[in-house]
């Protein structure tokens, strides 16, 4: 008799990629909150719709299998929509810093290929338009944030909301087309470049595979045990291994609701108010707090210690 524990060992095997796991929680909670910004709630169901049409409107805009696609800018929603979207798509995501110069942004998306950038907004876009035509093989720059953008008239720009209702579109005619993509999808296709952060040399980019990913996240949460709606916050920078280590595996693994700051110099505030569940991401908070108190006035200080005993 085949027990239930090798009927789901089996099941995750068969999840191999991210966008398998992604539409695997869809159809396990379609209802359930699975990210938020503050007030704002994004279900499961909205995750796979959003994920699906960018998807697609990728494709529209003539992605294909094996493209990279460059990402940079704060956590948020659209951040990781777009990487997995990337990866629905057949295609490579790799993440930028935020704080990088267009010398570092036009190598990173040089060296890799990028088809197409995603940003969050005007600083971002900037950078890439400072030195668009030493990257021929752009051909889109994808943002989400339109504040300051009145003005911005360059056709390589297009909103991110644009490309998921070309998407939308392109399914009308295409029913089937990303259910097959993620059905084609497979555990050792590269799903992220990362890029090591350059000191006395250029970055070098590391290909990781979605298996790699997968079996990564396992082993963390099969050390750090966590459920299905405990909170977790995406913190460390999006672009880097770290965040996927604490915050993505673990929140596409587990289910767990991935929280973003709504604005990354809030970060603190916004973990003491939102209550994450895993301590570790706590510390970033004391070490803050210590640093603080170690510099206050003496009076300060007094206070602080004098709340720690009641």
């Amino acid at each position: 008799m085949v027990s239930r524990r090798d009927i789901d060992l089996a099941r995750r095997k068969m999840v191999d990629t991210i966008p398998k796991i992604i539409r695997h929680n869809y159809d396990r909670w379609a209802d359930e909150i699975a990210m938020s910004v503050r007030r704002k709630k994004y279900t499961w169901r909205q995750y796979y719709e959003v994920v699906g049409n960018f998807s697609l409107g990728l494709i529209s805009l003539g992605m294909e299998r094996g493209d990279v696609v460059c990402i940079v800018g704060d956590n948020a929603p659209e951040w990781f929509w777009g990487e997995f979207a990337v990866q629905a798509a057949g295609g490579i995501a790799t993440g930028i810093l935020i704080n990088y110069p267009s010398s570092e942004v036009k190598y990173i998306a040089s060296h890799s290929g990028a088809k197409f950038a995603i940003v969050d907004g005007q600083v971002q876009i900037d950078k890439f338009l400072a030195v668009k035509t030493d990257l021929p093989a752009l051909k889109k720059i994808i943002y989400w944030d339109s504040n300051g953008l009145k003005n911005y008239d360059d056709p390589m720009l297009i909103s991110f909301n644009d490309v998921a209702k070309l998407g939308k579109e392109y399914a009308e005619t295409h029913p089937k087309f990303i259910e097959q993509n993620i059905d084609n999808s497979n555990g050792d296709d590269i799903a992220f470049i990362y890029y090591t952060p350059g000191t006395q040399c250029l970055p070098r980019g590391v290909d990781v595979s979605h298996r790699a990913l997968i079996n990564t996240g396992n082993n963390f949460t099969a050390r750090y045990p966590l459920a299905t709606k405990e909170i977790l916050n995406s913190v460390l920078p999006a672009a880097g291994v770290d965040d996927s280590f604490f915050s993505i595996m673990p929140h596409l693994l587990i289910g767990t609701v991935l929280n973003f700051p709504e604005k990354q110099k809030n970060h603190a505030d916004d973990t003491r108010k939102t209550d994450p569940d895993f301590a570790r991401q706590w510390e970033g908070t004391v070490s803050e707090i210590q640093g603080q108190i170690t510099n206050a006035r003496g009076i300060e200080r007094f206070r602080y210690n004098l709340s720690l005993l009641g």
